[in-house]
């Protein structure tokens, strides 16, 4: 149902650009509040996905009594390769802002689906 301001709240977050256009960046739900910023699950996950050892990834937040939550990667390997929490977290560094750069890392064999292929995140809270 439209907002009397014409916007349709959908609990998608996004932006739109000088020219008009409209770009979806994340569900809200999706989003990590680290330290006073928001970070995007899908950002990161986007980001993460492109090293090449890794087949599948989902970021999560956790609770941290510091920075409000903490970001935790799982991560599932190509078949064969082996990775490092250092070249994990190097790799990160090397491609992201700092304050984006996940805390904690799990190599995992899979990650919990349901029956249409999604990822359960909150199963890995």
């Amino acid at each position: 149902m439209l907002e009397a301001d014409g916007w349709l709240h959908t609990g998608d977050t996004g932006y739109r650009d000088e020219e008009g256009f409209f770009y979806f960046v994340d569900r809200r739900c999706n989003m990590i509040k680290r330290g006073g910023e928001n970070v995007s699950c899908v950002e990161l996950e986007n980001i993460i996905a492109t090293h090449p050892k890794i087949q599948d990834i989902v970021v999560v937040g956790i609770k941290d009594s510091i920075r409000d939550e903490a970001i935790k990667a799982f991560v599932v390997l190509n078949e064969g390769e082996t990775l490092s929490e250092e070249e994990f977290f190097r790799f990160c560094e090397q491609n992201m802002a700092k304050f984006k750069v996940p805390s904690y890392l799990e190599i995992r064999k899979d990650l919990p689906r349901n029956c249409s292929g999604k990822i359960i995140r909150k199963h890995l809270k």
